[in-house]
């Protein structure tokens, strides 16, 4: 049975879902700068033993791909949430989220992975 005990609240004026929604297990690394999500991604991984990178962000052209490239130098598996990514140029979203990202992650919606989830 999973631990769905809430976990510490975030510092004040972080940018994350609220503590009531993630369960004790699950690692979340804020991406500070571009790259850096990724770094910090591992750091968390290697204290908690996660096996894959989740994405998520604003903008799908800056920050995520930034993190999914550095996470790809660094042999993570990953998962790119495309509805949960979002960029000011329309196109240049679709283009990476439909073309780009499937050559590096797994691609799918938050329904998607909430699904496997609830199936695990």
């Amino acid at each position: 049975m999973r631990d769905e005990r809430p976990v510490a609240p975030d510092p004040p004026g972080h940018l994350d879902e609220p503590a009531r929604t993630r369960r004790r297990h699950d690692l979340r690394a804020p991406s500070l700068r571009d790259g850096e999500g990724a770094a910090e991604a591992g750091r968390e991984q290697q204290r908690g033993g996660a096996g894959t990178l989740v994405l998520t962000g604003l903008a799908t052209s800056g920050v995520v791909i930034s993190t999914l490239r550095d996470a790809t130098e660094r042999q993570y598996a990953q998962i790119v949430l495309s509805d949960g990514c979002d960029d000011i140029d329309e196109e240049m979203h679709r283009f990476l989220v439909e073309r780009f990202f499937p050559r590096e992650a797994d691609i799918m919606t938050c329904a998607q992975w909430t699904a496997g989830l609830a199936a695990q």
